[in-house]
């Protein structure tokens, strides 16, 4: 599409006369039917004048081969990385979300004493796993560089990891808690997991930031 075309269609879709466009840009209007004819061009300041008029830019204006502001090869860059990293919000919300609900029916049934958590607790940690798995499927089937996914998929599990060790490690304690042959202390078993649990998720943490930092280098 032409520069004369853009003009004309342009200068419709804000709904405006000839003579409207023309007092906008102090030009006459004649000027403005010159420009839509093809018979003259608009000098560099009227372009900049049009481009703010009707909200696009300049390069559209000048470059017949693009038919709008999605075709200039910036924007098009932009518009996907935009794409790119709502979707990423997206799968890092749902992560989340779904290890923080799994987490949270596993420890109301603890709380609760019920009799049935240690089934629950093993099925919220069978979810936790499905979860995952299906993350990993999503991140090396929507990027295509494996780099690229592995700098995500490892930003998202040192958050995700917080969510990920509570049921395992309760578990753990507890059960060896159980089978202690001497007496211990009230409030033991919960001193022994938040020892655990805070020890296993920042070395895990750490490890993965440093993973993180390693993969972003890679690709700068």
């Amino acid at each position: 599409m032409t520069l004369n075309e853009k003009i004309h269609q342009l200068r419709k879709g804000k709904g405006l006369s000839q003579e409207e466009l023309a007092s906008q840009l102090t030009v006459s209007r004649q000027a403005i039917s010159k420009w839509e004819l093809g018979e003259s061009v608009p000098d560099t300041e009227n372009v900049v004048q049009l481009s703010k008029i009707f909200g696009v830019s300049t390069d559209y204006l000048l470059n017949d081969e693009y038919e709008s502001d999605k075709d200039i090869p910036a924007v098009k860059k932009n518009s996907e990385a935009l794409k790119i990293e709502l979707r990423n919000n997206v799968m890092l919300s749902g992560f989340l979300l779904a290890l923080a609900a799994a987490l949270v029916v596993s420890t109301i049934v603890w709380v609760g004493q019920w009799e049935i958590r240690g089934i629950v607790s093993g099925l919220c940690f069978l979810v936790i796993l499905v979860v995952c798995f299906c993350l990993e499927f999503l991140y090396l089937s929507k990027f295509p560089s494996k780099k690229q996914a592995n700098a995500k998929r490892i930003k998202l599990y040192s958050i995700g990891v917080w969510f990920i060790l509570p049921i395992p490690v309760w578990t753990v304690v507890h059960q060896a808690i159980f089978y202690y042959p001497r007496p211990f202390l009230y409030g033991t078993q919960y001193l022994v997991f938040i020892a655990m649990y805070a020890v296993l998720a920042l070395s895990l943490t750490l490890i993965l930031r440093l993973l993180y930092k390693r993969e972003r280098k890679c690709l700068a």
